[in-house]
């Protein structure tokens, strides 16, 4: 690590660290302030591949916000995936004011963003009374990104035949059923 990241690391960790959103700010809001922040980038190749990410980053926020409950979810968790490629690109680059402005912006958007969702790729990302929840027919690491849900202590579930197919092999009787085993869906219907 050289000189001038650990400079500029110096200088925003404590004001990210800290970080407490201001009031009203949302994820809209805040992925409109990385795009202003990501265009004071003094280092035109930098500032223009990152323009790109926080520019689809912004598309997909306004996007999720139409989707249902599930699918939002699966929207933000890949969200807060490219935000934190957006803080990992500018964390290793030279460090400068528009950097630093832009880290920042990254991280209220990345506070925001895992106030809602926690992204995960395995279970193992997730807490011990979790689980990560894939998009169905992903059950390996490889993929977009899913959520954490909680593993639930006890199951009421309803005796409707909806068949799924679970990342481990089974056949669970509904969605519901897999989510009580704390299971990905790797297929809908039973598998083969």
């Amino acid at each position: 690590m050289s000189i001038s990241t650990i400079v500029m690391m110096a200088v925003a960790l404590p004001l990210a660290a800290n970080l407490a959103p201001p009031a009203g700010l949302n994820v809209t809001r805040a992925a409109a302030n990385l795009r202003a922040a990501v265009e004071t980038i003094p280092e035109p190749e930098l500032r223009r591949r990152l323009l790109g990410d926080a520019t689809q980053l912004a598309q997909d926020l306004r996007h999720a916000s139409r989707l249902q409950r599930r699918a939002r979810r699966f929207a933000l968790a890949t969200a807060l995936e490219r935000a934190r490629a957006i803080e990992a690109s500018v964390l290793t680059s030279d460090p400068g004011n528009g950097r630093v402005r832009a880290l920042t912006a990254a991280r209220t958007l990345i506070v925001l963003l895992a106030a809602g969702v926690q992204a995960c790729r395995r279970d193992t990302d997730c807490g011990n009374d979790q689980f990560c929840e894939r998009p169905t027919g992903v059950c390996s690491g490889d993929g977009p990104p899913g959520y954490c849900l909680p593993r639930r202590t006890q199951c009421i579930c309803t005796t409707i035949e909806a068949p799924v197919c679970g990342c481990d092999g089974q056949t669970y009787s509904n969605r519901c059923r897999r989510l009580c085993a704390g299971v990905g869906e790797a297929a809908r219907g039973e598998c083969r």
